[in-house]
């Protein structure tokens, strides 16, 4: 569960850190590689690990939808779609 909390807070980072092309860069390089780590993570846990219970956590689904998400996102505002 660590993982995705560091993803989601790296994901934060990303539209802050654009000072410099290469600030960027490496923001989202850091950012592929925590939802690489995220969905690893994820596809190892079972779907009711205590991870997802509780009031206000995030299931499961719904950590995997928030990366496809997110990466739609890194995608769309990537130098190389513009």
């Amino acid at each position: 569960a660590e993982g995705l909390i560091a993803c989601h807070r790296i994901w934060k980072c990303v539209g802050v850190m654009v000072d410099s092309p290469e600030q960027a860069r490496l923001a989202r390089q850091a950012c592929e590689q925590a939802i690489r780590q995220a969905r690893a993570d994820l596809h190892a846990m079972p779907d009711d690990s205590p991870a997802f219970q509780g009031d206000g956590v995030a299931s499961k689904a719904n950590w995997l939808a928030w990366l496809d998400w997110v990466e739609r996102q890194l995608e769309s505002t990537s130098p190389a779609s513009q």
